[in-house]
């Protein structure tokens, strides 16, 4: 009689290569979630925003914090940068703290004290470098980003292109401020413009 030979069955996981097992669909969608918080994570995104989902029209908003001279944090998370001019630093990092920096932050907080720390914003809806929301700020009647560069606490900034009626009211308070010797414009003379 023939000898037969005994075959030994082995699992099918030691068969074939590791290349070619099959994932569950439950170990997929488990990969691929953990792939997508790595990723958000990796680029310094937060996996469920905290800032306003829908990008903020004009309008009434209150204000959380003032960042510095020219920069605000909304109830909600959204920042925004005073269009057109630039205020001395105060809080910028790895930076010095510039002459009238303090003052220009503080005299944000004064002016937004007076009203209610709400603001009426005008935007539309452009961004700067750094992500914050360009606009137009009114404590009450009172034209922030103007009485800034009127106190002598902030340049009129060119970088952006701007309305030209704010253009024309914020080159008419930069020359009285500098007439006036007020605020950065009493320093020694600088080769600023």
């Amino acid at each position: 009689m023939a000898s037969r030979r005994r075959t030994v069955r082995r699992p099918i996981a030691v068969l074939l290569p590791r290349s070619r097992r099959r994932w569950s669909p439950g170990a997929l969608i488990l990969v691929a979630l953990v792939l997508l918080l790595l990723r958000l994570l990796h680029r310094g995104e937060e996996p469920f925003p905290s800032g306003p989902s829908e990008p903020l029209q004009s309008g009434e908003y209150v204000v959380e914090r003032v960042v510095d001279g020219d920069t605000l944090l909304l109830a909600g998370g959204e920042r925004v940068r005073l269009l057109g001019i630039d205020a001395p630093e105060s809080v910028k990092p790895n930076s010095p703290v510039e002459p009238f920096g303090p003052e220009a932050s503080q005299a944000v907080r004064d002016l937004l004290s007076g009203a209610g720390n709400r603001i009426r914003l005008e935007t539309e809806n452009k961004r700067d470098k750094y992500g914050r929301l360009l606009g137009v700020v009114w404590a009450g009647e009172i034209c922030v980003n103007q009485a800034l560069v009127e106190a002598g606490l902030a340049r009129v900034e060119r970088q952006y292109s701007i309305p030209e009626s704010l253009k024309v009211r914020l080159l008419a308070a930069e020359i009285q401020a500098r007439a006036a010797r007020r605020g950065i414009w009493g320093l020694e003379r600088s080769t600023t413009p």
